[in-house]
């Protein structure tokens, strides 16, 4: 049973960094698809 728990947490920490790093990303492109639009 422990050692399911620590896999959950595990997989949460995971999926938390990718969902950070998922939206960060994507806020970033964003960022540079108004910056382009802004130039043409």
């Amino acid at each position: 049973m422990h050692a399911i728990m620590v896999r959950l947490k595990i997989f949460l920490a995971v999926f938390l960094v990718l969902i950070v790093v998922g939206t960060a990303g994507f806020m970033h492109i964003e960022k540079k698809s108004v910056m382009a639009s802004k130039w043409i």
